[in-house]
């Protein structure tokens, strides 16, 4: 079995964070192991057993416990799917990787297989953002509603900046390092979770993520496959690209799209802003902008 755990690290100390951060949900949470060729992806399910089905993805280098201010409002009506994504520091358990969008597709189909689902929503931030434009392209016929949180890369090209930030907190994780990372993914005056920070520099400087497929640019045709109708979500301080064009082009590429350019926010929209965010993500689950027209507005 392939491991994501550094040469000499404890993985029990990542596990306890894990599961420190899990126990401040406030909401009880299912956890479940689904075989596929990939290896065992690990998912924790929360909401009512016959709710309409959501299933989420994480950024890059967290896992399925950063939905900690979100997975409350919204198991309070779906049945909501937190998926640890293979090959990144969580606890899933790699078999073979995730190499490409092809890949990324075959394995969703086996989670939703293994689910007992035919179809779902699909949501996920960052790199789960990213995750999520894919799946939406290659398998449109198992994806209900799309909510795609300041996706990674994916609609704009990653500036260098962030892409070297990134780096370097991989290479070296100092605690300070990483500290001034998440501080600058954050926006101006905001605060995350710390229980969140915390996870987040354990899994770091005791793993690394062995993710294949990285989050990039997506094509117009990979784009124009999507049937699904898409909520997109980003912040007026987002760091990786210009919010704007990210959604100007959205508003070209989806032909049913409701965007919204969140002020004072960063990268971490689902951890700074969750208030906002959840009455955005329920609102559209439950009607939203399911029309034809496309709907793009910025939040005041």
């Amino acid at each position: 079995m392939n491991t994501v755990y550094r040469k000499g690290a404890n993985p029990k100390t990542f596990l306890a964070a894990y599961d420190r951060t899990l126990l401040q949900w406030g909401v009880s949470a299912e956890s479940l192991y689904v075989p596929t060729q990939f290896g065992k992806t690990h998912v924790l399910a929360a909401g009512p057993a016959h709710g309409e089905p959501l299933v989420l993805f994480h950024g890059f280098g967290f896992s399925s416990t950063m939905w900690i201010e979100n997975m409350k409002a919204l198991s309070d009506t779906f049945r909501v799917y937190a998926v640890d994504f293979v090959g990144d520091i969580n606890k899933s358990e790699m078999g073979a990787p995730i190499r490409n969008k092809q890949d990324c597709a075959a394995w969703f189909s086996e989670l939703l297989n293994g689910l007992g689902l035919q179809r779902a929503h699909v949501g996920g931030h960052s790199y789960g953002g990213f995750v999520a434009l894919v799946i939406a392209s290659l398998l449109p016929d198992r994806v209900g509603k799309l909510l795609v949180l300041s996706p990674g890369a994916s609609l704009q090209r990653q500036s260098k900046r962030f892409f070297m930030k990134c780096l370097l907190a991989g290479m070296m994780p100092s605690t300070k390092r990483l500290e001034k990372f998440m501080d600058d993914m954050t926006g101006k005056g905001n605060t995350v979770n710390r229980i969140v920070k915390d996870q987040f520099i354990a899994a770091m400087q005791n793993a690394l993520p062995r993710v294949k497929l990285l989050a990039s640019y997506l094509k117009d045709d990979e784009l124009r496959r999507i049937t699904s109708p898409v909520l997109l979500l980003i912040g007026d301080q987002e760091i990786q690209y210009d919010a704007k064009k990210a959604v100007r082009r959205a508003e070209k590429v989806f032909p049913r799209v409701e965007a919204h350019i969140i002020p004072q926010a960063g990268h971490g929209l689902p951890l700074e802003k969750p208030q906002t965010v959840n009455r955005l993500m329920i609102s559209f689950l439950r009607g939203g902008s399911s029309g034809k027209e496309s709907h793009v507005r910025m939040l005041s």
